[in-house]
């Protein structure tokens, strides 16, 4: 996948590992229900995704915040769309009616 688009969204580090905290995600493993596991996977998400940024070429990625999403969801959705080469039109920003291409 040489060509490959990657979207990363990105959440504030304790909004992240809150909601985890509170599911119930029985089964996965034990770090979701210790706060000092979670506080060290976030630390080793945050250290690979340092790596693919240095070792991907800038118009692979496409970091997008989580919060200027929610604050501005056509502009970032406009940015998404373009970004994976998807041609959006006037019906797909309506978002109260569904989703034409």
């Amino acid at each position: 996948m040489p060509y490959a688009r990657i979207i990363h969204m990105q959440r504030h580090p304790i909004d992240t590992c809150l909601s985890i905290y509170f599911q119930n995600f029985f089964g996965m493993g034990p770090y979701a229900n210790d706060l000092e596991d979670l506080a060290h996977y976030y630390g080793e998400y945050v250290r690979i995704m340092q790596h693919w940024r240095t070792l991907l070429p800038a118009t692979a990625l496409l970091e997008v915040p989580y919060e200027a999403l929610v604050g501005d969801q056509e502009s970032w959705s406009r940015r998404m769309v373009d970004f994976i080469g998807l041609p959006g039109t006037q019906s797909a920003w309506s978002f109260t009616r569904p989703i034409a291409w």
